[in-house]
């Protein structure tokens, strides 16, 4: 997110946006400093954890720097942005283990990615009041999101179908925000950026992990909270 704010800069001047380094609350330096420091503590933290970890670490970094450079210049540039979420997983599944079900891995990345890239695409200025035909895009994000799990399921679990309804609920409840009048455009994208760890949620529990199923339930919680007090976008 600081990342975010260093590149867009000179695109948050022009534009007049009330973003601290735009603003120049926060000194631009600074940071720049604080984000090169974050990055390389978290490349050092995953570098012990095993060669594949810092290599999809690293990769992880640049889909980041990618996207933030060329996000305002090219359309295209949503792809890093599905990228970063898909190298996430990477970055966990190898830390645990390596290699890991290459089978499962692409299912469920794969509709991440698809997922990440819809959503963000939907988000593209989101300071716009007029969201026009990206908003149906939109409804593809509930069965794009349920998709791989389904696939991957191996049998009847209660706690699948009942995060994959919770899920498909709220997905429905964010896009819903975006056919009001006035369309409410930021509280719809910070509701399906929540709605990322009820995807989460979903597939650890396709995955046959509840516990870790539940704690990105709580996640979600604390997601949607913290967004009344801190703009997730």
């Amino acid at each position: 997110m600081i990342l975010n704010d260093v590149c867009d800069l000179r695109f948050d001047i022009a534009s007049g946006s009330r973003r601290p380094l735009a603003t120049g609350a926060i000194p631009w330096s600074r940071a720049l400093l604080v984000s090169l420091v974050l990055i390389a503590v978290g490349v050092g933290v995953l570098a012990p954890l095993g060669k594949w970890s810092a290599v999809f670490g690293l990769l992880l970094v640049a889909s980041i720097l990618l996207y933030n450079l060329l996000h305002h210049r090219w359309s295209g540039a949503v792809i890093f942005m599905g990228l970063c979420r898909i190298l996430v997983y990477a970055v966990a599944a190898a830390s645990v283990a390596y290699p890991f079900d290459l089978h499962i891995f692409t299912k469920m990345g794969g509709g991440l990615f698809l997922y990440i890239l819809l959503l963000t695409i939907v988000a593209r200025r989101e300071d716009r009041t007029t969201p026009g035909l990206r908003r149906n895009l939109a409804w593809m994000l509930p069965p794009l999101g349920i998709a791989a799990g389904v696939i991957c399921w191996p049998g009847i679990d209660y706690i699948v179908i009942v995060l994959g309804v919770l899920y498909v609920l709220w997905t429905v409840y964010a896009i819903c925000a975006l056919y009001t009048q006035p369309p409410r455009m930021r509280h719809a994208v910070m509701s399906l950026i929540a709605g990322i760890c009820l995807l989460d949620a979903y597939n650890l529990a396709v995955l046959g992990q509840p516990v870790a199923a539940c704690v990105a339930v709580a996640l979600f919680v604390v997601t949607v909270a913290g967004h009344t007090k801190v703009s997730g976008t």
